[in-house]
């Protein structure tokens, strides 16, 4: 119809779908770690949002995390899960004059293994764009089929007939499946 504009809700869904598909594209550049990373699970493991730890580079290759360092002449010295830890100089790779140059920043926090909750939750909507996606794409093609299936080959048999109520109740429970109006709204939910 000309002249018809959108509604507000349809408003606000598509643009929550448009920036859950912007975020899930761009994935690999707006996460701020990779979500398999574990510098130090015992460190970070279940930190709260907003939780910033240092991170120092070990000679050896290893990452640890600690929720203060400070530098001292000999190296430095680290407040890990509430007990301190002194490292000398050679040990610690990035070294600066303060303590550490690098450090991690949980803004929503971390789940059991240390990983950053907020670049899991940032490539999980790939993988919910797509089960959605999937979802209402296979849906009109899963209806259509089960509503040919529960009335077509039926038809042919005598209303009065007990053959026709025993076969028939399957496909009645078949297609009052199909009716469920909550379809589109669970295909949203997952979307979100």
């Amino acid at each position: 119809m000309p002249g018809k504009t959108m509604s507000g809700t349809l408003r606000v869904g598509l643009a929550l779908l448009g920036a859950i598909g912007v975020v899930a594209l761009l994935a690999p550049w707006i996460a701020p770690y990779d979500t398999d990373e574990q510098l130090d699970s015992s460190a970070a493991s279940l930190k709260p949002p907003g939780t910033r730890l240092a991170a120092i580079h070990l000679a050896d290759g290893g990452w640890l995390l600690a929720e203060s360092v400070r530098r001292t002449p000999e190296g430095v010295e680290t407040m890990r899960r509430g007990e301190p830890v002194r490292f000398a100089a050679a040990e610690v790779q990035n070294l600066t004059a303060d303590g550490v140059a690098d450090s991690r920043h949980f803004r929503l926090g971390s789940d059991r293994f240390g990983r950053d909750l907020l670049s899991r939750l940032i490539y999980g909507a790939r993988v919910s764009s797509v089960i959605a996606g999937l979802a209402t794409l296979l849906a009109p093609l899963l209806v259509y089929r089960w509503g040919r299936m529960a009335f077509y080959p039926l038809a042919a048999v005598p209303l009065g007939s007990l053959v026709w109520v025993v076969l028939n109740w399957p496909a009645k429970g078949q297609s009052r499946t199909v009716d469920v109006p909550w379809v589109p709204e669970l295909s949203m939910n997952i979307t979100l």
